[in-house]
Order: structure tokens, then sequence, then C-alpha cells
């Protein structure tokens, strides 16, 4: 809560009180406001940054999954692959397609 100084004086009017209670109002509702505003700004922030960064991690990914694909038949054992016309060779090639 506000108050009026140190206590030592306070107004006794009515015209000194409502002033009083406007000026702590006022004072109450810019504190909320630049402290909404900070709260707003920083809690924004973070959001398009996480996209960014996500978007960032999948075009990554997606270059990855392509090299690790260029790369697979350089260490795959061609012995070891089924023919392309058994049913296990057609299962393989259809997946890497």
């Amino acid at each position: 809560m506000s108050t009026v100084g140190q206590g030592d004086f306070s107004p006794i009017t009515i015209e000194g009180r409502l002033v009083a209670t406007l000026l702590m109002l006022t004072g109450a509702g810019l504190v909320g406001t630049v402290t909404g505003s900070m709260v707003s700004w920083f809690g924004s922030a973070p959001l398009e940054s996480r996209d960014q960064e996500l978007n960032r991690i999948l075009a990554e990914h997606k270059e990855i999954q392509a090299e690790i694909d260029a790369l697979r038949p350089t260490f795959v054992d061609s012995s070891s692959i089924p023919a392309r016309g058994s049913i296990a060779g057609q299962q393989i090639h259809r997946a890497k397609s």
C-alpha cells in the first residue's frame, strides 16, 4: 500500500485526501503499467527465438540426413544388399526412394 510521507503529516481536508488518493492510485498504476510492459517484452522474445532455433535445427537435421543417405552406399557391404529383384531388395530400394 502507499503512504503519504513518514506518517508525521497526513491530509486532513477532503480535497487533500482526494489528491493524495489520486496520487497513490496513479503511482501504483504507473508501476503496474511499466512492470507489465517489461514482462510482456521479456516474455515474447524467447518465443520468437525458440521458433527460429527450431527451424534452424530442422534444416540442419535435413542436411545431415541427406549426407547420411549419400554416404550409406559407401559403408554398406554391397554383397549383403539383397538383389533388386528379390522381395527384400524391392523393399529396401523402395524405402530409399
